[in-house]
């Protein structure tokens, strides 16, 4: 197995040296997969907990509503960890006249298979789906091509099956709402130090996370797959990324890093998992 994670100067697209390195140098009985998903978090403020949940829906309501309120294609999946928060989002929803259908906690199975079908031929466009029902029944959702997770949710290994659920789509887009409040959630999926500085950034300020989470995520799926990774780090700035790769042994695993401007704490945080963590070595 070859795993090639990358940030490159040039933005999140596929370039020509990554394609080269792709259709040369990766061999794999199975197939080959191309993901990019840019993960973006946006941070809200609220100046007490007791008033979290208000401070929250009106940011989703003033920020986040507009943008797809009026979007003709649909595929748009809205994530609430709380069953409260469900039903708040369901009441905006109907103020709204929004076309959305429901995947809550007490809808019974003809409802939900009715509300799938609807959402996968853009019957509804929006699709409310929370934490409980996924605890329980796990489906895989089909059609999502914009994940909004409303609230991150409690256990961290569902963020990883959430956004996987994107795969297939072929624009990918995923916002996180957040607020100082969520620290402790937060910091199970993308690690303390980017929680730290994620939560000390400006009101209503964007934070990118592609590398942090689609690694860990990454490693943390082989984790459960009981798998032994013979990891071969590089953590620097490639010009030639083929080249060292050619000069490798290709009768073992590799897991390259291409870094450009990436905050130290994080590229400890690769090391750590890459030389500590998982069963790597």
């Amino acid at each position: 197995m070859e795993l090639i994670l990358c940030a490159l100067d040039s933005g999140y697209y596929l370039n020509p040296d990554m394609n080269a390195l792709f259709n040369h140098h990766c061999v794999n009985y199975q197939g080959k997969v191309k993901s990019v998903l840019r993960q973006i978090y946006e941070r809200f403020d609220a100046k007490t907990i007791t008033v979290a949940d208000d401070a929250r829906l009106e940011y989703f309501a003033q920020k986040v509503f507009p943008k797809i309120k009026d979007c003709e294609q649909g595929g748009i999946m809205l994530f609430a960890s709380s069953y409260f928060e469900f039903v708040r989002l369901r009441n905006f929803l109907k103020s709204q006249n929004a076309s959305f259908c429901l995947l809550g906690d007490y809808n019974d199975q003809k409802d939900i298979s009715r509300a799938r079908v609807w959402f996968f031929e853009g019957k509804r466009k929006i699709m409310l789906y929370t934490e409980r029902i996924h605890f329980y029944r796990r489906y895989k959702i089909r059609g999502i091509r914009n994940l909004i997770i409303y609230s991150l949710p409690e256990r961290k290994e569902f963020y990883y099956e959430i956004v996987n659920m994107l795969e297939g789509s072929d624009d990918l887009a995923c916002t996180v709402l957040f607020s100082q409040f969520d620290k402790l959630r937060l910091e199970r999926i993308v690690g303390s130090a980017p929680a730290k500085r994620m939560i000390k950034s400006e009101k209503g300020g964007k934070s990118d996370a592609l590398q942090g989470c689609s690694l860990i995520s990454i490693i943390a799926e082989l984790h459960n797959m009981n798998c032994v990774i013979n990891y071969r780090h590089i953590v620097q700035e490639c010009n030639s990324v083929a080249d060292k790769l050619a000069a490798m042994s290709r009768h073992s695993p590799i897991g390259v890093v291409e870094w450009s401007s990436v905050p130290q704490s994080l590229v400890g945080l690769v090391n750590k998992e890459a030389h500590e963590g998982y069963g790597c070595s």
